[in-house]
Order: structure tokens, then C-alpha cells, then sequence
């Protein structure tokens, strides 16, 4: 199973929580699909150095400065709970460099590609038409689902030739030309290290869906006449208030207070816009929200420890979370939670009497929504199988 999401660009120097969105999604689906015994394909980090600000250092100055940003950046990222087991993607490494080349050379040979004045570009109207993009396009399951007008209007608006390369200094080199490929198609053909099958799930936010969605469907319909994703996800960005705009992602999860839970708070708030191409709003009070959800639940595991003895979690998931997942709509699968956990809370300090089941129900809902909340759940796990 593959999983893509558009690269960070590293020399820009900035990393916001913003950038948690893609990284995280990925991680819920990945952890899910795992869960069912899938094998996971998906890059992490996956790293843009061939920005502008490339062209102004030498061979060496690049390379100590990328491999400074990298471990700076996924010191950052960790913040996040990220789980380590995915594919380190590089545009600068060789392996990509020649995985373009090839997919670029091949699409000039099919006349997909067309050179003016030595500039590179990709004739989408000769795509259009003699491929079957539109039915590509149309296979796909969006989410939500309001995005495929999104994506089918950039048929209309965008037509003719798309500029596909660039002069820049260390990106990937067009064999006897001054131009290099545009890192919008290294980007696009990088699935194809894995296979030449679509992607599973695309990932991408409401203002790259360009360069980071529709590009990659009409390169991929010119190689292999084959829809390039599944399923293709796009979110709102998050805008921060509160002061949280002027803080680093390290400073945010700090101010959450407990090391045990902050990583998971993160990932709430990035998670929120997932189901929404509007923009939202984080600020103290979402962070506090998340928290006390995660609290809820941990107390309930400690309430069942004391009153029923230590438990073992032999249950199946939840269904209907699971499914939300699945169809990439977590919002919808946190709210559920919440809102079941806020009930067995409730009945508990209204002084009913809670049963077997309710136990049962408790630890679905703790299966389903481990890989939304992985140090939470591994917490909770914890604390039910102690002994008074």
C-alpha cells in the first residue's frame, strides 16, 4: 500500500505546525492499514532541497546545510508521535534523479512532453485527449467529496502547455539541455520507486492541489493511462491564534504541560481540518479540548483498573470508527470518540452503575482510536492490565 503526500521544502528554514497535517494523516492511515496487515510504502520525511535558495551555495555549503535542516526539521517533526519505519525521499539523491530522468525522457518520446525554446513543457490539451484522464479522475473516491468539482474544474481552467522545467543549479539535470526537471515531477513519478501502480492514498492541502495532486494525475495518465491515487485527500490550513503563531512547534507541545499526552494533543489539532477545504483556526482552547478528551479517557482506564481488577484488551475496533478512517474522515472518527467517552464519564459521576459491557464498549473504542492517539492508547494499555 502507498501513501503520498507533497514534500516539505526544507530550505525555506520554517516548519509550522501547519506542516503536521499531511505528515499525520499519513501516519493515522499508515498505522491503520498496518494494523490490517498491510505493508506500507510512503516516504517520511519527504524533503523539496531544490529551492531557489539552493542556487546561492556551493556543492559542499548545500550539503552540510541540508543535512543540518534535515535533523533539525525531524527533531521537529517527532513532536508529532511520528512512527520511524517509512522510506527517507530525497529530490537531490541519485535514485530520484534518475527516476525522473527516465519518466521524463519517456514522456518526450510520446510527444507528452515538447520543447520550446529550450523550455520544457507538458502539453496537457495531447492528455487530455489521448488519454482517459477524465475517467481517472472520475474512478477516484475524494474526500471530502466537494474536492472532485475542485479537481475536474482545473481541466477547463488549465489547458495548453504547463511549464515543466526550470533553470536551477542542483536540481535534476535534462540531458543536453541548460534546463533541469521542474521538482513538481520529481515529486510526481517518486511513487514509482515503489511501483507503477496507483498510489493508495494522496494527501495534500486546498492551496498545492496544483502542483501537488493535478499534476501528478496528468503525469501519471501520459505514462501509465493509469488514475495516479485512489483515494485523494485535501484539508484547510490551520491558522494559529493565542500567541501559538509566533512559537515553534517544540515550544506549543511544551506548553501542553505533559509529556506523556502532548504528542497526541498535536495531532488532534492537525487532524481537524482533514475533513473541511476551509482554513481553521488553532488556538489555547482547541489545545485545552484536545487535553481534556485525552484525560477523559485515561481516567476511565484508571475507574475500570480500581473497580474491576486489571483487564485485558482481547476486543475488536470499533466499526464505525474504523470505518471513518478508512474513508479518510477523522475528524468524524475523533468526534465519535469524544463524544462516547464524554458518556461513560458522565454516567460514572452521575453515580450509575456501570456493567461488563461498558467495559467493553470502553476498550473498542480505545483499539479503534490508537492510530489517531498511539501514546495515549499505549498509556491506557498500560494502566489496564495493572494490579491493585
Amino acid at each position: 500500500m502507498k501513501l503520498y503526500s507533497p514534500p516539505i521544502i526544507s530550505l525555506k528554514q520554517k516548519l509550522v505546525l501547519g506542516h503536521g497535517v499531511n505528515i499525520v494523516w499519513n501516519d493515522v492511515i499508515g498505522r491503520y492499514m498496518r494494523s490490517k496487515g498491510e505493508k506500507i510504502q510512503y516516504f517520511y520525511p519527504s524533503w523539496n532541497h531544490q529551492g531557489k535558495r539552493a542556487d546561492q551555495l556551493d556543492s559542499s555549503e548545500l550539503e552540510k546545510k541540508i543535512l543540518a535542516l534535515e535533523q533539525d526539521m525531524r527533531r521537529e517533526l517527532s513532536c508529532f508521535g511520528i512512527e520511524e519505519s517509512y522510506t527517507l525521499y530525497r529530490d537531490t539523491d541519485e535514485i530520484s534523479k534518475k527516476n525522473s530522468q527516465k519518466y521524463f525522457m519517456q514522456l518526450i518520446q510520446r510527444g507528452f512532453i515538447v520543447e520550446h525554446n529550450g523550455e520544457y513543457l507538458l502539453d496537457l490539451s495531447r492528455i487530455y485527449t489521448k488519454t482517459r484522464i477524465k475517467e481517472h479522475l472520475e474512478s477516484v473516491r475524494y474526500n471530502p467529496p466537494h474536492l472532485k468539482k475542485r479537481i475536474f474544474d482545473l481541466t477547463k481552467t488549465l489547458t495548453g502547455l504547463y511549464p515543466i522545467s526550470k533553470r536551477r543549479r542542483y536540481a535534476t539535470p535534462i540531458p543536453n539541455s541548460v534546463f533541469s526537471i521542474n521538482p513538481i515531477f520529481d515529486l510526481a513519478v517518486s511513487p514509482a520507486l515503489f511501483s507503477e501502480e496507483p498510489v493508495d492514498y494522496c494527501i495534500d492541502g486546498n492551496r498545492t492541489l496544483l502542483r501537488g495532486t493535478f499534476i501528478p494525475f496528468a503525469i501519471w495518465s501520459a505514462l501509465f493511462d493509469k488514475p495516479f491515487a485512489r483515494n485523494c485527500c485535501a484539508h484547510g490550513f490551520l491558522n494559529l491564534t493565542d500567541g501559538l503563531e509566533n512559537m515553534k512547534i517544540e515550544k506549543i507541545k511544551k506548553s501542553i504541560g505533559d509529556p506523556i499526552i502532548d504528542s497526541d494533543v498535536l495531532r488532534y489539532c492537525v487532524l481537524l481540518p482533514t475533513n473541511s477545504l476551509k482554513d481553521m483556526i488553532i488556538n489555547q482552547d482547541t489545545l485545552m479540548k484536545g487535553k481534556k478528551m485525552i484525560y477523559r479517557a485515561s481516567n476511565l482506564a484508571k475507574y475500570f483498573v480500581k473497580h474491576y481488577g486489571p483487564q485485558q484488551n482481547n476486543q475488536q475496533g470499533d466499526e464505525e470508527i474504523e470505518k471513518m478512517i478508512e474513508t479518510m474522515r477523522i475528524p468524524f472518527a475523533m468526534e465519535i470518540f469524544r463524544n462516547r467517552i464524554y458518556w461513560l464519564s458522565k454516567k460514572i459521576e452521575r453515580g450509575e452503575k456501570t456493567t461488563e459491557d461498558d467495559i467493553k464498549e470502553y476498550q473498542k473504542l480505545i483499539k479503534s482510536i490508537s492510530p489517531i492517539f498511539p501514546s495515549t492508547v499505549k498509556r491506557i494499555d498500560e494502566i489496564l492490565k495493572w494490579k491493585a
